[in-house]
């Protein structure tokens, strides 16, 4: 399986990083990266709207909201999160089992389409929207489902990838190696040849108990921060803006492989 896609734009928040510029300075090594900051402010979110939301997927909306402020030609847009809306999840399931009500809030914010629920909600955008969670392959699925879109009718496709704080109750069941941070990454894409993508047999075995599997999202391009792991999303992110010819990304049962074409 191959397919070949253009990124037209886009955006990323995590830690203290809230412009592309930050990014690129953090990646070359000329900007430090601190990892204890407080969750940026929101920029185009109503404060009674963002209070609602878990910090990730207020990101999410947010970068999805900027992007869409620079591309009002967006047609079509996806969501997608491995972890969803878990921390609501969590607090309705603790307020049960202590015999407390449920919040409204939690409630209403658990589902996984919350993200894009709110973005075309609050940016009155009327166009199809997609919400998917994959495991480790959720980004990769998502590119895949984007490709899917563009190969119909739709030109430009809003891909927006986040993730939300896990709830300290479950960090225990998770690999040593699973990130966990809230952050949003969006991606303005468009049928063309910038990035070559091809879908590989992994070259391990899957069939051993999952904290035998291989570190999360590693990819064949070391930096001097490789001893902190990042999802997929953002080593992807990182190998693109570094314009790195080619790189794999590990995915659960399979490699995936990008290369990027020459860019003008």
């Amino acid at each position: 399986m191959n397919f070949n896609l253009s990124i037209a734009d886009y955006r990323i928040k995590a830690f203290d990083i809230v412009n592309n510029e930050q990014f690129s300075e953090v990646i070359n090594g000329t900007r430090p990266l601190d990892r204890e900051s407080k969750p940026p402010k929101a920029e185009k979110i109503p404060m009674m709207t963002a209070r609602r939301l878990s910090i990730g997927c207020r990101m999410a909306v947010d970068v999805g909201s900027l992007i869409l402020e620079q591309h009002p030609d967006i047609e079509a847009v996806i969501y997608s999160s491995r972890s969803g809306e878990i921390e609501h999840n969590f607090k309705i399931l603790d307020a049960v089992t202590s015999g407390n009500d449920c919040s409204p809030t939690d409630f209403s914010m658990s589902v996984h389409n919350c993200g894009v629920g709110n973005f075309t909600i609050l940016n009155k955008a009327k166009i199809p929207s997609t919400s998917i969670s994959s495991g480790k392959d959720t980004f990769m699925q998502a590119l895949t489902e984007a490709y899917a879109m563009l190969k119909t009718s739709y030109k430009k496709v809003l891909l927006v990838d986040y993730e939300v704080t896990i709830p300290e109750f479950y960090t225990g069941y998770l690999r040593e190696y699973t990130p966990n941070f809230p952050y949003a990454i969006g991606l303005v894409l468009t049928l063309g040849d910038m990035l070559k993508i091809t879908r590989e047999p992994a070259p391990y075995s899957n069939t051993t108990a999952d904290k035998d599997a291989e570190p999360y999202s590693r990819t064949d391009n070391k930096s001097s921060d490789d001893s902190f792991e990042y999802p997929q999303v953002i080593d992807f992110l990182k190998n693109y803006v570094r314009k790195v010819p080619s790189f794999t990304l590990e995915g659960q049962n399979c490699s995936w492989m990008v290369e990027l074409q020459d860019r003008v």
